[in-house]
């Protein structure tokens, strides 16, 4: 017997940087939900500001908008701690806006529209709280790609009953950022039903994404190096950060529009 299924659902963006990616993620996801959330800070979490998006804001009040100011507690995880935190406050204004489920994106996640509405009628269905999807990466341009899939997982479709802890609870590998409070129902959808399209390494300012991820300090110490080997990347070479993976010339997914119609 299908359960009821409420349909208000939020996209809850997390924003800082890579603002040139986020149009075109917010349009591969737009007519699959009710509900656009972005929560966004203008200091990152290690003090450097900028105020890039907030010309974006104000060009895009359509949305809904949720100000985070980072904490800095010394702590050697504090970006990952600042992140949770935030993903959080999205999942409260989701509620409040009386949304029944969310899904956590960055500014460089985008999901085809077909695949979005599958996962919806299998939530119908069976009434999962929270749902998983592999990813596929891509590297510089929309036609370079990871392979094979990196081993993690991205939480999907959740229920707004669920609440992130970090460090907490997930059935599969996936960042400490986006953990669950306790065990819910789940779903870990194959990449033949669904993939998150993940457009990593595509960034008109590299040395600003470096420098400013919640990963960082996992190659704080070479980001020159990355950098130069991201500058003068030719197919068939290595990349640092994705050292056991080949990086291959795939399909492009989406055109990307408007971060190709706007880098220089």
């Amino acid at each position: 017997m299908e359960t009821e299924y409420a349909t208000r659902l939020a996209a809850c963006y997390t924003v800082y940087n890579g603002i040139e990616l986020l149009e075109d993620s917010i349009n591969s996801i737009k007519n699959n939900v009710d509900e656009i959330i972005i929560a966004y800070q203008t200091t990152s979490n290690y003090g450097e500001i900028n105020n890039d998006f907030l010309e974006w804001k104000e060009k895009n009040k359509e949305y809904h908008y949720v100000f985070f100011n980072p904490s800095f507690l010394g702590r050697k995880d504090n970006a990952k701690f600042n992140e949770a935190n935030k993903h959080q406050l999205l999942i409260q204004k989701a509620r409040k806006l009386k949304c029944t489920h969310w899904f956590l994106s960055a500014t460089d996640h985008l999901y085809k529209h077909d695949e979005v509405e599958y996962v919806k009628k299998e939530i119908k269905k069976n009434n999962y709280k929270t749902t998983f999807t592999k990813l596929k990466t891509y590297f510089k341009e929309n036609y370079y790609c990871l392979q094979p899939l990196e081993h993690y997982y991205m939480p999907f479709i959740c229920s707004t009953d669920v609440n992130i802890k970090y460090c907490g609870w997930s059935p599969v590998k996936v960042d400490a950022a986006i953990k669950f409070d306790k065990k819910y129902t789940y779903k870990c959808f194959s990449e033949e039903e669904i993939l998150m399209h993940h457009y990593s390494y595509l960034r008109y300012d590299i040395e600003n994404k470096l420098k400013n991820a919640a990963a960082k300090r996992n190659w704080e110490n070479k980001i020159p190096y990355i950098i130069d080997q991201f500058n003068n990347f030719k197919e068939g070479d290595k990349f640092f950060i994705y050292n056991k993976y080949d990086i291959v010339k795939c399909k492009p997914e989406f055109s990307l529009e408007n971060y190709y119609k706007n880098k220089c």
